[in-house]
């Protein structure tokens, strides 16, 4: 599955295999955003923009490492501020925010994922980076298996 998310140049909808997670009949209504805020993340992000008003609600989730680590202490700023001009982007159409200070990110966005019923957790994927590449594969299929519903995998913007 790693290779399949690595070599995509268009988004990757990835289903969890459990069969005992029974997936929605009716459209995706309920979205997660996963985003590290980097200008990689911005497909994902415009993808999670156009979803967004075709459903009932919807979160953005960003996992930083500014609870123990100091010289991560602007990340914190850094990632409202572009949750905000996301926010700004989206106009009408209103999303709620939770930024985490720690955590893996894989486990941490399932959690938030499962605690908020979500459809489909949209996750950005960059090219240039073959250890982050293999990172992202394996942190994407993570989240599929643990939140156990859709996740859609949407290539870099360069």
């Amino acid at each position: 599955m790693q290779e399949l998310i690595r070599g995509a140049d268009r988004p990757v909808l990835l289903t969890p295999t459990d069969p005992s997670v029974d997936l929605p009949a009716v459209p995706v209504s309920r979205l997660l955003l996963a985003t590290d805020c980097s200008p990689a993340a911005g497909a994902a992000e415009a993808a999670f923009l156009e979803l967004l008003r075709h459903c009932d609600s919807a979160l953005v989730v960003s996992v930083g490492g500014w609870v123990d680590q100091r010289e991560y202490a602007g990340e914190r700023q850094t990632i409202e501020d572009h949750v905000s001009a996301l926010a700004e982007r989206a106009g009408e159409h209103v999303f709620d925010a939770e930024l985490l200070g720690r955590g893996r990110p894989s486990a941490e966005i399932a959690r938030v994922a499962q605690e908020h019923d979500v459809d489909l957790v949209i996750l950005g994927r960059c090219g240039h980076n073959v250890l982050a590449e293999r990172l992202l594969g394996s942190t994407a299929e993570a989240v599929c298996q643990q939140a156990r519903c859709l996740t859609l995998v949407v290539p870099g913007n360069g």
